[in-house]
């Protein structure tokens, strides 16, 4: 699908879906109960579709309560699964493939698109020595694993993503054992910590002994919760930088005291000599005062899109560090960024791992292409309406990913 926006006057209010990064943890941690557990506000990106699937393959009973309410009665225990199929999600397949070995038969995580593409060999590197066996197929999808997975004490690499530690925490949770695991080169922590805080809403306590060092405590009895879904940071990025760029748009549904990473956009605006605004319309950036960037996003990589478009619309030079963490992602996210925004006329260059942006005044019509990534087709998006620039986005439908009504509030704006 490609997606045409032409330059019109957008204001109002959006209101956030619900982050998929929280609700996939927590649909998947009261799914391993043997209890019923109530979800709110969970979302239907195609990513909560993925592993509201999968909790069902893993035994649990779905009930749609309302539009965005679950009862989910998990029966993990009792449950044989031979194959899980993880869609689009990254956080899914990692998630899911260290649980998958709790199993002793043999299960084959699958994916669809651009999973498929996606390196895989950390399970290849560590799961063997946790006592499970591990087949990829070219260090990729799909991988056949077979458990159970033995506690210990074990020391794993958290260079490339944390959301392989997140899937390790919430497995060794309910082995037989006490774990001691300790992450080196982490990187993304806070979404480690989103991944401890909602185990601890379900009853399952997890201790940081030392820095990076966590002690984790086996079978573990995962309580039934009433548990809701944040709203999501990151679509919100999107939004707010839009905001900073001078348009009247306000976010309803985020919280301020939320353990998501990409809360973190408003400290590079506060650092870029933005005001962050708290209304009773919502959430506002006032970026009359704005300069360029100098932000370390190493630990909020999905926050590169949003930053890039508020960096090539902020007149100056914009540096933006962790470059290393956008390659294995939807898209190579650092070359796509640098690609399409060439297009607008925009001057991007790449120096060890950090992303260089001369902002400019105005942007230059142009046909884009999303890549098949969610969050290019999302800050493209912005780039057009912010900049008043004619785009035609490729790929446009990518957003369902995360966020399936991201076009149908876009038109919401117009006046």
């Amino acid at each position: 699908m490609n997606y045409a926006i032409k330059p019109k006057t957008y204001q109002g209010i959006i209101h956030i879906p619900p982050s998929k990064s929280d609700s996939q943890r927590a649909i998947l941690i009261a799914a391993l109960a043997n209890r019923t557990s109530v979800l709110i506000n969970v979302g239907s990106s195609n990513d909560e579709m993925a592993m509201l699937a999968n909790a069902e393959k893993l035994g649990a009973v779905i009930t749609r309560i309302d539009e965005k309410t679950l009862s989910v009665a998990g029966n993990f225990d009792q449950t044989i699964v031979s194959e899980l199929n993880c869609g689009e999600s990254g956080l899914g397949a990692r998630l899911l493939t260290p649980v998958a070995t709790l199993k002793t038969q043999p299960v084959t995580l699958t994916g669809e698109g651009s999973l498929v593409r996606r390196d895989q060999t950390f399970f290849e590197r560590f799961l063997p020595q946790m006592g499970v066996n591990v087949q990829l197929t070219n260090e990729k999808l799909p991988i056949r694993v077979s458990g159970p997975l033995k506690p210990g004490t074990y020391s794993v690499d958290g260079s490339e993503s944390s959301q392989y530690i997140s899937g390790l925490l919430i497995a060794f949770s309910q082995t037989e054992g006490t774990t001691l695991l300790q992450v080196e080169n982490s990187t993304s922590k806070p979404y480690i910590d989103m991944t401890l805080h909602t185990l601890k809403s379900f009853g399952v306590h997890i201790e940081e002994e030392e820095k990076e060092i966590y002690k984790i405590t086996g079978k573990q009895p995962i309580t039934e919760a009433s548990y809701t879904i944040d709203g999501d940071w990151s679509s919100a990025s999107y939004w707010l930088t839009a905001a900073a760029l001078g348009m009247k748009i306000s976010v309803q549904g985020l919280s301020l005291s939320s353990k998501q990473a990409d809360k973190a956009i408003l400290n590079a605006f506060m650092l870029a000599g933005c005001r962050i605004l708290n209304t009773e319309n919502g959430l506002k950036i006032d970026g009359t005062d704005r300069k360029p960037l100098d932000f370390n996003a190493t630990d909020c990589p999905d926050l590169f899109p949003a930053l890039t478009t508020y960096a090539a619309l902020t007149p100056g030079l914009s540096r933006i560090k962790g470059v290393h963490r956008l390659a294995n992602k939807e898209s190579n996210r650092g070359k796509a960024l640098q690609q399409e925004f060439t297009k607008l006329g925009v001057a991007i260059r790449v120096e060890e791992d950090t992303m260089f942006i001369e902002g400019v005044e105005t942007l230059l019509p142009a046909v884009v292409s999303s890549h098949n990534d969610h969050r290019i087709a999302m800050c493209l998006a912005i780039a057009s309406i912010a900049g008043r620039v004619e785009l035609t986005i490729e790929q446009a439908d990518a957003v369902g990913k995360s966020y399936p009504g991201f076009w149908e509030d876009l038109e919401a704006l117009v006046c």
